[in-house]
């Protein structure tokens, strides 16, 4: 019994979360080290969004998981790849999602070697 109860109020809060989100993700900043590497962005909307990337140079690449192509609908992933940063400065990409009334920047700082 109380495995059923643990379980109905799982559902039910992921239930709400779902509707009540256009566009959010797991984190808005993040820190790299200078290797090259690979990490992945949430992404929880209960609507179409699309993912573009700005970053200087061919340093950085990104593709979206659970979507075709840029785009996706509802929980989705930014998955973010970097190549190693042997400058002795850092640099930095951001990720825009967007969805019909809403955007959200992911600021992705790249330490240097």
């Amino acid at each position: 019994m109380m495995v059923f109860l643990a379980f109905a109020g799982v559902s039910s809060c992921e239930k709400s979360f779902e509707s009540s989100v256009e566009l959010a993700v797991n984190d808005e900043t993040l820190t790299l080290g200078a290797a090259a590497g690979t990490c992945v962005i949430t992404v929880y909307s209960n609507t179409d969004w699309r993912a573009s990337l700005a970053a200087d140079g061919d340093w950085a690449r990104i593709s979206v998981g659970g979507g075709d192509g840029m785009s996706a609908s509802g929980l989705g992933f930014v998955h973010f790849f970097f190549e190693a940063n042997g400058s002795g400065t850092s640099r930095e990409a951001v990720v825009t999602l967007q969805s019909k009334n809403k955007t959200v920047s992911v600021v992705l700082t790249q330490s240097g070697n």
